[in-house]
């Protein structure tokens, strides 16, 4: 369900030059490239070494690349579209992120994050950190679609922004 969210966002946008940031172990990258084929060329930064072995494995990937996403080494303006997903609500310091992000698009950006309570309530009744009511221990972000994106609004252009449950989706443009 989130995928054809985000691929229906991606529909009204022309890109070739894509960076995933955050791309972890490829997967929503594996989904591009299933669907867009040789049209698209894409780089993946993360700073877990581990995780880009396995993106390498799946072989997804024009160029891999291990770094921080507060210091994404790459130019400014390198890319059409930058995609971070599951990767905000992690963050101490978002907008720094964003600030970045934001530099190293020419174009458009792609965001989704959890909508926390919704995520937390999911995660409860999976019975997944229960004595935490459901709470992820790694997210430090706690968002919901209207505070989601008045910070997006401080850096980019919402072009749209949807909801697939649990997860808030935004496209922006620089």
């Amino acid at each position: 369900p989130i995928f054809a969210r985000v691929l229906q966002l991606l529909d009204r946008v022309d890109f070739c030059e894509v960076l995933d940031a955050g791309c972890g172990e490829g997967f929503v990258t594996a989904h591009l490239r299933k669907i867009y084929k040789e049209r698209i060329r894409v780089t993946g930064i993360d700073k877990n070494y581990d995780a880009l072995c396995v993106a390498r494995s799946m072989n997804v990937f024009n160029g891999l690349v291990q770094g921080d996403i507060f210091r994404l080494p790459v130019r400014s303006d390198s890319f059409d579209l930058v995609v971070c997903t599951e990767v905000l609500e992690h963050l101490a310091n978002v907008e720094d992120a964003l600030i970045e992000l934001k530099r190293v698009t020419r174009r458009y950006c792609l965001l989704s994050v959890p909508w926390e309570h919704l995520f937390q309530f999911c995660r409860l009744l999976g019975l997944n950190d229960v004595r935490r009511l459901g709470r992820h221990p790694e997210h430090v972000q706690i968002f919901n679609k209207t505070s989601f994106c008045k910070m997006v609004a401080r850096y980019f252009h919402i072009e749209q922004a949807r909801c697939s449950f649990p997860w808030i989706i935004v496209l922006c443009r620089k």
